[in-house]
């Protein structure tokens, strides 16, 4: 029911929900929608547009993301996962997975992962600050390519 609105209208992502008092198809316009939350009675239908960038496409700085200037990037930032993907390279790259899934709804600059979460940059990244408990991956160049 909800994917036939992906044909008709200009939606970013919907959501069924069955067997409670809000129970319905609900059709979304958010261009920052990229995953779903995994909640009981709930599903969730993203069109892919992009393809996911391999591994190989990001080099890895300790620190947080900087921008050009050196400054930390804080705009184009977006939240991928809560969580600590800092303590371990088993949960940086399950970190760096989340948030490579995630560009498949965008162009992606970079991923840092910290323990606190997981965010994806879409603003530019060129390199990191050595700051302990974040990790910041850059891409190596343009990652995100339409389908």
């Amino acid at each position: 029911m909800c994917r036939d609105f992906f044909k008709r209208e200009k939606i970013n992502g919907c959501t069924a929900v069955w067997h409670q008092s809000n129970r319905g198809c609900y059709a979304y316009t958010d261009n920052r929608l990229f995953r779903g939350s995994n909640h009981d009675r709930h599903a969730c239908w993203i069109p892919e547009t992009f393809e996911t960038p391999n591994t190989e496409d990001f080099y890895s700085e300790p620190g947080y993301c900087l921008d050009g200037n050196g400054n930390d990037q804080n705009d184009g930032v977006a939240w991928v996962a809560s969580g600590n993907y800092f303590s371990s390279e088993q949960q940086q790259q399950a970190g760096l997975d989340l948030c490579r899934e995630a560009a498949r709804k965008g162009e992606i600059t970079a991923c840092e992962v910290t323990t606190s979460g997981v965010y994806m940059h879409t603003k530019e990244v060129q390199s990191a600050n050595s700051h302990s408990n974040h990790q910041c991956f850059i891409a190596k160049g343009p990652v995100s390519v339409k389908k």
